[in-house]
C-alpha cells in the first residue's frame, strides 16, 4: 500500500478508506469491528494510514515475530555470502 500511495498520490483520509476497501476476511471483519466500537464508545475514526497500519500490526503481526526479525537482523553476517545474497537478507529483514 504504501508503494502505491508513493505513485498515487490521495489525502489521508482517502488512504484510509482505499486500505479499508482492500481488506478481506478476518482483516475486513476486524476493521468493521473496530470502526463500530469506536463508534459506540465516542472514540474518533481512524483518519491517517500510519495509524490505521499501527492497529492492523498490533492485530496481525505478534511482536515474538517482530522480536525474531530484529534478532535475525542483529546476528546476520556476510561470512561467505555473495554481497549481493547478503546484501538481500538485509533487505529481507528491513521490511
Amino acid at each position: 500500500m504504501d508503494q502505491f500511495f508513493d505513485w498515487q498520490p490521495m489525502s489521508e483520509l482517502n488512504r484510509v478508506r482505499f486500505a479499508k476497501m482492500k481488506l478481506v476476511g478476518h482483516a475486513k471483519t476486524y476493521w468493521v469491528n473496530l470502526e463500530r466500537q469506536g463508534y459506540r464508545n465516542g472514540q474518533p475514526t481512524v483518519s491517517s494510514w500510519e495509524e490505521m497500519k499501527e492497529f492492523l500490526k498490533a492485530k496481525y503481526l505478534p511482536y515474538s515475530f517482530q522480536d525474531r526479525l530484529m534478532d535475525k537482523l542483529a546476528h546476520l553476517r556476510q561470512g561467505s555470502l555473495s554481497v549481493t545474497n547478503y546484501m538481500s537478507q538485509f533487505d529481507d529483514l528491513l521490511v
